[in-house]
């Protein structure tokens, strides 16, 4: 039954013939990207003069010869071979030297396809036999009557751009011999690096080899960089962080519940307002508040309790004895005072000093207590004006402070607003002036090590600080939900959950003794050591 056609026309158009009606469809030929040319030796890949067979692929005969003889083995496979096995093929040319089949005169050329007869050994076009043999099973040769030859068994194809599995041989980078002579290549490679050079060249040679390696080191610390970053903004978790900002943050607190001033959606209502793909939605719902959003609201309650933190670094030439202004720099102070609590400076060196300017030291993973660089913390009442100055060093990147600190040696104004100001000595300046005087090489490292044997902890305003906010983040999440049946009375403000006590900078209360922090106990500590 005939397919239905698309157009009432009177004739067949040529793509309805050869896809709807069985006409003749073109076969698509695979690719041979190295195909040896039939007139090319497969060993020398020249231009043969005296044409052999081996395999079913042609070689020059001298080169086949000397091949075998030499290796004893086939260079198209690598199976054991004799010099008896190689056919010698009568192959003919014109008067203009070029190879033609006797009987048509035919040029071969690249799209010719090319037999032979095996017991005659001559060569001839593929359509010539075809013809003349027609369906005998027995034909006499064309050139020598006396040879008779079977059409079906002894007839080789010596070149056929069609014939996918004998272009598939005749590609070089199936071949043998010459997969062998790449690795022979190699080894040959791997013997001349051996060769003794001279003095100036070894010279040469060992620089671009350094070169070479500075390259890839340099490539894989850049991955490896890469990789770290993104690991610590997928984990954003320490140990260091305080067991009241992982009960907050369990409670899922909002921006509003953080913070009464941060109204902060989602953005729903107003994304489906401008896009068609996200769902319509009426309500405007705050969001949570994200990590860092907790952390800025703690350092707020931090700030407003306006007490200092005071710490006693133990060196191996004396105490240093600092107070930490967690009243102006609180992410600072908290970062520095967790890091001395729970022993991350212990055994720290002082790698740098430079007489006159700063003494340098810090943690040897170079991380902060919340395993990321937290932002710098500017203020006027904090100056690089005098010594004894405690701040943090960075790589100059802005907002990159970890666990690197220094202590200057005299007044640094140029390094106001560059570096976050935190603390200032009060006790041990004698300790300071030694640590000056030390010796140093080129690099500014000082011969011998002057190691933090202890950071001992004496009072830390965090745990009160926490205790207020948790309560305020309570209160306002309490204050959520009774707004949600009935309308509520106006929200305490932060100052209400914040105690009355008046820190002092002259004296220590008894505060230090209720420290979560505290890992050493002492009464007196710094200028306030009564002899």
């Amino acid at each position: 039954m005939p397919k239905h056609r698309k157009k009432d026309r009177p004739f067949l158009s040529a793509s309805e013939w050869s896809n709807d009606f069985g006409g003749y469809k073109e076969v698509k030929r695979k690719k041979i990207d190295k195909r040896l040319p039939f007139e090319c030796c497969a060993l020398s890949l020249q231009p043969f003069k005296d044409p052999a067979l081996i395999d079913g692929i042609l070689f020059d005969y001298e080169a086949i010869l000397k091949f075998i003889q030499h290796y004893k083995k086939s260079p198209v496979n690598g199976k054991v071979v004799h010099a008896s096995d190689i056919i010698r093929l009568n192959m003919r040319k014109n008067v203009d030297d070029q190879w033609h089949c006797p009987v048509s005169c035919q040029v071969f050329g690249i799209n010719s396809k090319i037999v032979a007869i095996l017991p005659s050994r001559n060569v001839y076009a593929y359509q010539v036999v075809k013809q003349l043999c027609g369906s005998s099973s027995s034909v006499a040769d064309f050139l020598e009557p006396s040879i008779s030859f079977n059409p079906r068994t002894d007839i080789v194809k010596l070149y056929d751009p069609e014939d996918i599995d004998l272009c598939t041989r005749r590609d070089l980078s199936n071949f043998y011999f010459l997969e062998e002579q790449r690795r022979l290549f190699a080894s040959n490679n791997q013997e001349r690096t051996q060769i003794k050079h001279s003095a100036s060249s070894l010279r040469i040679l060992e620089e671009a080899r350094k070169v070479s390696e500075q390259k890839k080191q340099m490539h894989i610390e850049k991955t490896n960089a890469k990789t770290k970053k993104q690991d610590e903004s997928q984990h954003f978790q320490n140990s260091l962080h305080t067991a009241t900002f992982f009960r907050i943050k369990a409670l899922k607190p909002t921006t509003m519940d953080v913070r009464e001033s941060s109204q902060q959606t989602g953005g729903k209502t107003s994304g489906s307002l401008t896009s068609t793909s996200l769902a319509v939605s009426t309500s405007s719902q705050l969001r949570l508040a994200t990590d860092n959003e907790i952390q800025e609201a703690r350092w707020r309650f931090l700030r407003a309790l306006k007490q200092r933190g005071f710490v006693r670094l133990e060196t191996t030439l004396g105490p240093l004895n600092f107070e930490i202004r967690a009243d102006v720099a609180p992410a600072a102070a908290e970062n520095f005072l967790a890091l001395c609590a729970h022993g991350r400076y212990d055994a720290a060196l002082f790698y740098r000093i430079i007489p006159g300017f700063m003494a340098q030291a810090g943690d040897d993973d170079n991380r902060s207590a919340w395993n990321q660089p937290f932002r710098d913390e500017f203020d006027a009442r904090l100056s690089h004006n005098s010594r004894g100055i405690l701040a943090y060093a960075h790589p100059g990147k802005k907002d990159y402070n970890t666990s690197q600190f220094y202590i200057t040696f005299g007044p640094c104004l140029h390094l106001d607003n560059r570096h976050t100001v935190f603390g200032k000595l009060v006790g041990g300046h004698d300790t300071l002036d030694l640590i000056e005087a030390q010796a140093t090489d080129d690099d500014d490292k000082p011969y011998d090590d002057i190691k933090i044997i202890q950071a001992t902890v004496f009072q830390d305003p965090t745990p009160q600080a926490d205790i207020a906010f948790e309560k305020y983040v309570q209160t306002n999440m309490k204050n959520q939900r009774i707004t949600t049946t009935q309308p509520s009375a106006p929200r305490p403000s932060e100052r209400r959950f914040l105690p009355s006590t008046k820190a002092s900078s002259s004296t220590f209360n008894s505060s230090s003794d209720n420290n979560t922090k505290q890992r050493h106990t002492t009464s007196t500590i710094g200028k306030y050591l009564k002899q």
